[in-house]
Formats: C-alpha cells, structure tokens, sequence
C-alpha cells in the first residue's frame, strides 16, 4: 500500500514537471508607433498566440505572403484591427502588406520564434497612430457620397460704376 502511495506521488510529481517544461516564458510586448508608409515594421509572433495591429484608419485589404506560415484575419465588424497568427511551432519570417481607406499602405515583417529556454519576445499588440505635425490630413469621403457640385460664375454688373458722376 506503501509503495502504491510513494509511486502516486512520485508518477504525480514527474506529470507535473513535465507540463511545466512544456510551457514558454513569454515577454509579451504592447507597442504603439506612429504610421510610416516607407519604413517596414517587425512583428515579433509564436505559435499559440495571437497578435492584434490596431491602425488609425478603416482597413481595406490584408495581403500575407506565406498564408501556410502565418493566418491573417480582418473582420468589416472591426474596421481597424487585423489579427496575426503564427501556424508553425518551428521559426519563419513572412511579410504582411495592410492597405488603408486613406490609401496608406503598411508593411510589416513577420517573425515567428520556435520556443526556447528563454522568455520569447511577443507583440500582442501593436497600435499605429498617425504622426504629429502642423498639417491635418483630409477625411476620405467614398465618391458615391459626394453631392453633385454645380459651377459658379462671376455675376454681371449692369449699369455703370455708382462712384463715377
């Protein structure tokens, strides 16, 4: 009865070191940049985790060049959230092209760590907001909603000049 106890918590303790080897520290990251239309941003992922880009403007398309190593989601209902996965446990590096109503394009370097001893750096969120400066940018208006416009002209004067006698 004895060594039935002893096996119980020995089988116990070597379950439960075992679970705990299989998990990763992970660092997880919120960063908050502001939108550059040349620069290409990182995105640090690993699998089993879920990263969210947050841009200042409605989202129109999302373009993943490897979609067998990363899963890209965009969703009408959250018009400024794209959420990024990585689909391999193992290392990858894709790239991630967002276009904007505004016509903005955001690029991004996908990379995807395979787990490891140490704490892994991983973005769940990233927030782009727009860059400060003097010049405010238009609002983008759909064409479908803008209203006919109409020409104007300069009115005739008839008679002459009041000021000449």
């Amino acid at each position: 009865m004895r060594n039935a106890r002893v096996l119980g918590c020995l089988s116990l303790l070597v379950l439960t070191a075992a679970t705990s080897a299989q998990l990763t520290a992970v660092a997880p990251q919120v960063r908050s940049k502001p939108t550059a239309d040349h620069k290409i941003t990182t995105i640090e992922l690993m699998a089993h985790f879920v990263t969210t880009i947050r841009v200042p403007e409605p989202v129109n398309s999302v373009v993943v060049g490897d979609p067998g190593l990363f899963q890209v989601e965009h969703s009408e209902h959250e018009p400024d959230l794209v959420f990024v996965k990585a689909l391999t446990t193992e290392d990858a590096e894709s790239n991630l092209l967002i276009s904007t109503a505004r016509g903005r394009h955001i690029s991004f370097l996908l990379v995807s760590h395979r787990r490891g001893a140490d704490p892994a750096r991983v973005d769940f969120l990233v927030r782009y907001h727009t860059a400060s400066g003097f010049l405010i940018e238009p609002e983008a208006v759909p064409f479908a909603l803008v209203a006919q416009t109409t020409g104007v002209s300069k009115p005739q004067s008839s008679g002459g000049n009041a000021w000449t006698s």
